[in-house]
């Protein structure tokens, strides 16, 4: 299982830098989310981990999630591109004559290219098992995307709540497929975007109620620049 790490030219900065990286671009078809501002895009390497422990009930029956996914892409100043994928997950739901578990852990890893075009990032990527190692462990056969479509934009943030550091902040251009949500994170960007932090990378935190479901506390986020190997979604935190 891999955790490797690419190297950039320092803590939060991208592998290459534009004159003026903070100067906005215009991406009239690309909604970066509030309190966000969108920025002149520099290749490098950008990721987040997700801890998701949450609770919430359903009738007379308590579910629980506890759940760790992480997602790092390096997008290279000659175009090329990877990504590593992963997801750990356990869901239980207990209940009068009701006690059933859902568990998994999965990695994947992709490789392709990336063009840059005011501002937009289109990314087009395949899977690759020569960028980290293949593991697929279910109690429920799966099916997962072979491809990692993504549209983004880099963006620093301006008025944000949680975020203090700029982002990358992508749709998934492709195909609906059930993991998308493991790395969506209402609050962080619009609605269902995937938001990667730069270099080092960013570490989001959800406690509280589930989604869903009758919540028995409020549903609290926290997100901390740290960094995140390629293997972060194996532990958590």
């Amino acid at each position: 299982m891999s955790s490797e790490v690419p190297a950039s030219d320092g803590p939060g900065e991208p592998t290459t830098r534009p004159a003026d990286a903070a100067t906005a671009v215009v991406a009239p078809d690309f909604d970066v989310g509030a309190g966000l501002r969108a920025m002149a895009f520099a290749p490098g390497r950008f990721a987040t981990a997700i801890q998701r422990s949450q609770a919430g009930t359903h009738a007379r029956n308590l579910v629980r999630e506890d759940s760790t996914a992480s997602l790092t892409l390096t997008l290279a100043a000659d175009g090329s591109a990877r990504a590593c994928r992963g997801w750990r997950y356990l869901m239980t739901n207990d209940g009068p004559g009701v006690h059933t578990d859902d568990r998994f852990r999965e990695q994947a890893g992709f490789r392709g290219t990336w063009t840059e075009r005011a501002g937009v990032v289109v990314v087009e990527l395949a899977s690759d098992d020569g960028v980290c190692a293949p593991v697929g462990e279910y109690t429920t056969t799966r099916a997962r995307a072979t491809t990692l479509p993504l549209r983004c934009v880099l963006a620093t943030p301006d008025g944000h709540p949680t975020l203090t550091a700029p982002v990358l902040v992508c749709e998934w251009a492709g195909a609906p497929s059930s993991e998308q949500r493991a790395h969506a994170v209402s609050g962080l960007g619009p609605v269902g975007a995937i938001v990667l932090g730069a270099a080092p990378g960013l570490r989001v935190k959800l406690e509280g109620g589930l989604p869903g479901m009758v919540s028995l506390a409020a549903t609290t986020m926290t997100a901390t620049v740290a960094a995140v190997a390629d293997d972060a979604w194996t532990t958590a935190f």
